[in-house]
């Protein structure tokens, strides 16, 4: 009976809420619009959140997934690559794993040259295990079979990324068993497509291409048990973490020992640092992800930002409901007075307000559904350590039950907080004060908490903004030591070609410099700017190469003329000549050419010019090379990273390389005569990677923009929603004390006083929120240091910025009010009341 009572009272309520926002479409469309804006764009950022930190791998069974990893930098990203031997080692002997199972785990790219047009394309190598063990269907056609490892006459079949299909074949299922391959020259048979979903054990990147194993060296110059894999497998049921990686460890360190003297003849002291790494056997439920590695931190701040914004939205609401509440005094009253309980008055309040969060949940709904795919696209292109290549992301952030199910808590949760104020001016109503028609000031102090809230999230959303908007200005404001205004940079990989890469390069190169327009060209084998690059350990001729110096020093080898394209100075001695090229026959040392922190490092307060110095990974630093110049600083890898000791030696032939090409005028302006020269020379052979330096520059700093840019976004319009919950308080109060501002008038008081009144308290309820949200973004200051660059958390710059901000907001939220309460007519608001 209290049940069917309840429901029908529930059903009431509901009834009467509509009615309601029918009666007051503006007022409801306004809620339901910041409503849906706050829900929509909150959801649409945990759809990334979701996919990147949440999602278990589309795959069977994605609990029992493991992958091995060694950590071979000092805080740098876990490795995953194997030899051969050791992947062989855990299939035949490992009691622990169900299966084991891996890919070649290379970022190297293939010249495709059919279909037209010709790019490079990534290919990985996989297991015969590799497509069961993960259990995920082909989209089309099928995936590679165990039968497919075997040697067959034929093409070797491959396997295509949903995206790569798209992109190339325009989603066209009848590519399967029909149309081929060929890449660096081998035609491979289109066998199959994957689900847009399946990236491997990977959540963001996925190969364009994958082929069984032994088709890989029909693309790599090297055996089978020189590639590197990234291994993975499946516990067995009932085996604990701990067992598995036991066994893998052990199983490591005897297979590894044996290859490294034995294959690779190392000596004793290379073995013993190599097996001190150690190895690690890390859960891959939720795959491996770049974008969790790269920006975790950058993405966890930019959802509690999105949290901090709908927070700002409920409080907003609740403003506007309380002013509604207070307009409908009157009804409350007769409600009171005829007998309602202030638990009949809180289940209308929240029956009324239903159907807002139910329609704003809908509006929310409809914009993540739109916002999503926006955020795919809006992902940037990164470089993935080794590589130095840019890898396209390729993140699955379709909806699912998650996601849903987030819209409809925080749906939910925004309803009972935006319900919150309301209810309790309700239930706080004084029967009596009620019929005397006096003019409670619970409404008002609830509306300024609310306000004072607001402010106060918007505050630490402006100062977090402004951190981020400095870091990002600081290092724009680096100067990286090269000239980014005049320079392309072109990227070719000349595995696939069949002649002679040195003559090749020689003829290449004296084309190019004919082109109008050039200035001069030099060839490295690595790009600057791409997070990456080629480490040592160096030492001055005679010393010990030691494991606390170990890779400390990069090296790059470049023609004569990559000092003068690059804008980069000598400070002492000279750059390259051509007679600095390697040559079998002149024995050690090699020249070469040293910036200034290499010789901070290894030579300070002496003469380099001479010195020699030797690199390796063990021993005793043998006579190498001798420095006959010093060349200016400038950043290797990026902006951020400190100038680090480089050496560079002379070189002129290169399997890949970067040609950096300079220019009178804009740099893009050369690159299409660029590719048309590579297409007249080697049809077929395509670049792997073009841009302008200022663009590498700028790649490097993509994750700084984009959190730069919504951070901004956010701080902006919580700043909008602060300044128009400022402005209704205001509006309101103006309204509620006419009265008062009539009296005071007639006894003389000037409008400036009455301003003053109505900015004072304005000043007052800004004054507290701002001072709330400096202290919140100083207590915060720790968690996001390590996201900022030349700046500290308390930067004066940033917290001034937001002050200001703050406070323009507000006052434009002020002006109005004030204006408009100096316009009272003493004799109308008296007669009023």
């Amino acid at each position: 009976m209290w049940g069917s009572i309840l429901i029908e009272t529930l059903y009431q309520d509901l009834r009467y809420g509509f009615r309601t926002l029918l009666k007051s479409p503006g007022f409801s469309m306004l809620v339901i619009g910041i409503l849906a804006l706050g829900i929509g764009a909150t959801t649409s950022i945990f759809s990334l959140f979701d996919a990147v930190f949440l999602r278990p791998l589309p795959v069977r069974d994605p609990g029992t997934l493991v992958r091995m990893v060694q950590h071979r930098l000092k805080n740098g990203p876990a490795s995953s690559y194997f030899r051969f031997a050791y992947y062989d080692a855990l299939r035949e002997h490992a009691t622990t794993l169900a299966s084991v199972f891996g890919e070649t785990g290379w970022y190297v790219h293939f010249a495709m040259s059919d279909p037209e047009p010709a790019e490079e394309i990534t290919v990985y190598g996989v297991t015969p295990e590799f497509f069961s063990a993960l259990g995920v269907p082909a989209l089309h056609g099928r995936v590679l079979l165990p039968d497919d490892a075997n040697e067959r006459p034929g093409m070797p079949p491959a396997v295509l990324s949903y995206g790569f299909w798209q992109r190339r074949f325009r989603g066209d299922p009848a590519v399967v068993n029909k149309d081929t391959l060929l890449v660096n020259g081998h035609r491979f048979m289109i066998v199959g497509v994957m689900p847009p979903e399946f990236n491997g054990i990977t959540v963001d990147t996925a190969p364009d291409v994958r082929i069984p194993l032994r088709a890989c060296l029909l693309l790599v110059n090297y055996p089978l048990d020189k590639i590197v894999f990234e291994v993975a497998g499946r516990l067995k049921a009932g085996v604990a973490h701990s067992q598995a990686e036991a066994e893998c460890r052990v199983l490591w360190h005897s297979t590894m020992e044996s290859y490294l003297r034995n294959v690779l003849k190392l000596p004793p002291e290379g073995v013993s640092r190599e097996l001190a790494e150690g190895m690690e056997v890390e859960n891959v439920a939720r795959g491996v992800s770049l974008i969790r590695e790269r920006y975790g931190n950058a993405l966890k701040l930019i959802m509690a930002c999105m949290i901090l914004l709908l927070l700002i939205v409920c409080t907003n609401v609740a403003g506007l409901l309380l002013e509604r509440a207070a307009t409908r005094q009157q009804e409350t009253t007769v409600r009171v007075a005829v007998g309602a309980t202030r638990f009949r008055l809180l289940r209308q309040v929240l029956g009324e307000n239903l159907p807002l969060a139910g329609l704003g949940a809908a509006g929310g709904l409809v914009i993540a559904l739109a916002g999503t795919p926006l955020i795919e696209r809006a992902l940037p292109s990164i470089r993935a350590y080794p590589s130095p290549d840019l890898v396209p992301l390729s993140v699955d952030v379709g909806n699912n039950w998650r996601i849903f199910l987030f819209l409809m808590a925080i749906s939910i949760i925004a309803m009972l907080l935006f319900s919150l104020s309301p209810a309790l001016a309700v239930c706080h109503s004084n029967l009596d004060s009620l019929l005397r028609g006096s003019r409670s000031s619970a409404s008002i102090r609830g509306r300024r908490a609310l306000i004072t809230l607001q402010i106060a999230l918007c505050t630490f959303l402006l100062v977090t903004a402004s951190l981020f908007v400095r870091t990002l200005r600081q290092l724009q404001r680096v100067d990286p030591g090269f000239d980014t205004n005049h320079i392309a940079t072109f990227t070719l990989n000349l595995s696939g070609y069949k002649g002679k890469t040195d003559v090749f390069l020689k003829t290449f190169t004296e084309r190019i410099r004919e082109l109008p327009g050039v200035v001069s060209l030099g060839v490295s084998s690595l790009g600057v700017m791409r997070g990456t690059g080629t480490a040592t350990t160096v030492a001055p001729a005679g010393q010990p190469l030691t494991q606390a110096e170990f890779l400390n020093t990069s090296t790059m080898g470049v023609s004569p003329e990559y000092f003068d394209t690059m804008g980069m100075h000598i400070l002492s001695g000279r750059g390259f000549v051509p007679s600095d090229v390697p040559d079998p026959k002149r024995p050690s040392p090699k020249h070469a050419v040293v910036n200034r922190a290499f010789v901070e490092r290894f030579f300070p307060n002496t003469q380099p010019l001479g010195k020699l110095f030797g690199w390796g990974l063990t021993g005793v630093a043998g006579e190498n090379d001798e420095i006959v110049g010093v060349v200016s600083d400038s950043k290797y890898r990026s902006l951020r990273a400190p100038v680090i000791p480089v050496f560079y030696q002379c070189q002129t032939d290169f399997d890949q390389f970067v040609l950096n090409v300079r220019t009178q005028t804009r740099p893009e302006a050369i690159i299409e005569p660029v590719r048309k020269t590579l297409a007249a020379l080697a049809p077929g052979l395509p670049f792997l990677d073009v841009h302008t330096l200022a663009e590498e520059v700028g790649i490097s700093m993509a994750g700084e923009r984009i959190t730069a840019a919504l951070a901004s976004t956010f701080g902006a319009i919580a700043a909008l929603l602060a300044g128009a919950g400022i402005y209704g308080l205001l509006a309101y109060t103006v309204t509620e004390r006419r009265r008062e501002i009539g009296i005071r008038m007639a006894l003389g008081a000037q409008p400036g006083q009455i301003r003053g009144l109505i900015v004072k308290q304005s000043l007052g309820i800004t004054a507290v929120g701002v001072a709330l949200g400096m202290v919140s973004a100083m207590i915060a200051g720790p968690v996001i240091r390590s996201l900022l660059y030349g700046i500290s958390p308390q930067d004066p710059e940033s917290l001034a910025a937001a002050l200001i901000f703050v406070g323009f907001t507000a006052g434009l939220a002020t002006l109005l009010p004030a204006i408009r309460a100096t316009k009272v007519d003493p004799i109308v608001a008296l007669r009023y009341e």
